[in-house]
């Protein structure tokens, strides 16, 4: 029986308030779900190796060095989360080729979101996605200087883009 297609989902993602990985079922679910061509996602902070075949893995890194990551996420593992981050990319090339590997940033301010790709931009990663900061309904927007720092932000990001698309195609 294939419960997902029964209730009419195409796919699965496997993330919440916890780390998915750390599950005691993760090798069974994530097998189960390969074995029935099932297509999943994983949204993981990644701290734990694990090797799994899903349509995309998003690494939430929310860091660009110890302090910065343990500030977002608690603890300092961004050095063993980069680690992790290139094993499995290189493990995937072989074993798992049609894998999205992605990394993410929630910004909280645009110096912060240059440091974050400065020191990720050379992760061999399929996609790096830079989110706004979260709030409960919009709580975090509230204020005119709240929007300021997002129009901010979202500035920064264009001109990361922008660099990087039309200098670096200037340059080949």
């Amino acid at each position: 029986m294939n419960e997902p297609r029964c209730l009419g989902s195409g796919a699965i993602i496997l993330t919440g308030g916890g780390e998915p990985t750390l599950c005691p079922d993760f090798e069974k679910i994530t097998a189960w779900l390969e074995r029935n061509e099932v297509h999943y996602g994983i949204n993981s902070n990644f701290n734990v190796l694990k090797y799994f075949k899903p349509d995309y893995l998003k690494v939430s890194l929310d860091g660009y060095d110890e302090d910065s990551y343990e500030k977002a996420r608690g603890v300092r593992k961004y050095s063993a989360a980069i680690e992790n981050i290139k094993a499995f990319a290189e493990w995937k090339r072989e074993e798992s080729p049609k894998t999205s590997l992605g990394i993410q940033f929630v910004a909280n301010d645009s110096l912060a979101v240059k440091r974050f790709y400065a020191a990720n931009k050379g992760l061999d990663v399929d996609y790096i996605a830079f989110r706004p900061m979260e709030s409960t309904a919009g709580k975090f927007y509230g204020s005119q200087e709240n929007i300021a720092a997002a129009i901010v932000i979202f500035h920064a990001l264009f001109t990361l883009i922008w660099y990087n698309i039309i200098i670096s195609k200037d340059r080949n």
